[in-house]
């Protein structure tokens, strides 16, 4: 004859093992997802920010441009003075580096002063940012990343402190014929002469922007089809 106790241990046994069934199932219906901070490529997000020059961003602040920027990648955005960008929250998936080689897409950070400045790098010399000529948003093709400015109205001097790099959905790329490339990577031109860089696939090469031939050292950071 079986004693109270020892039926409470098989009954609890028992539901110890329906749970353990219930949740192998649900993990077989309900798989983990692994979801990325955003399905925007940096392309898109460059061709998004580009449709806004000339236009007026919220406040007209530098930091209201970063911050619809944040919402067309589909992250939440952060507040504060554009030298907080150097420590605020970050989206999941985001990164942060002091100082470094920015990459297209990024956002440029710069402390110093009262406020500091943030844009966003579409690469060589070439960011979009707002508040710099006026409250509207521009393109400047002249602008080293690294570059550090006196600011008169706010008394002090601005200067690059880093960037915050998205986690964008980066396609990938086709393999070289030895399928050993990585992005971003240096390369020498194979020819002797000045060589045309084009700024971006299917455009036109910038005026005076070349490299001479194997003297030169640059960095590709993307391929296309039809060249880089």
């Amino acid at each position: 004859m079986m004693g109270a106790e020892d039926f409470n241990h098989k009954r609890k046994a028992a539901v110890i093992k329906l749970w353990i069934v219930l949740a192998v199932c649900l993990s077989i219906l309900f798989p983990p997802q692994t979801v990325s901070a955003t399905d925007k490529t940096a392309a898109e997000g460059l061709s998004y920010i580009s449709t806004l020059v000339g236009t007026t961003v919220g406040s007209g602040q530098c930091v209201a441009l970063i911050q619809r920027y944040y919402t067309y990648l589909g992250v939440s955005t952060v507040s504060g003075n554009a030298c907080d960008y150097a420590h605020n929250s970050l989206p999941a998936g985001w990164s942060r580096v002091a100082g470094g080689v920015p990459q297209a897409g990024d956002i440029l950070v710069y402390a110093g002063a009262t406020y500091g400045h943030v844009v966003i790098y579409a690469g060589g010399t070439t960011v979009y940012q707002q508040n710099w000529s006026g409250k509207y948003v521009e393109k400047s093709t002249n602008w080293n990343y690294d570059k550090s400015w006196y600011s008169s109205s706010e008394g002090g001097t601005k200067y690059y402190w880093g960037y915050i790099r998205p986690d964008f959905n980066s396609p990938v790329p086709p393999p070289d014929p030895d399928n050993s490339y990585r992005i971003p990577c240096k390369a020498y031109a194979r020819s002797t002469g000045r060589v045309s860089v084009y700024a971006q696939a299917g455009g036109s090469p910038e005026a005076n922007r070349y490299i001479d031939g194997s003297t030169d050292l640059c960095t590709i950071d993307e391929f296309y089809s039809n060249g880089w």
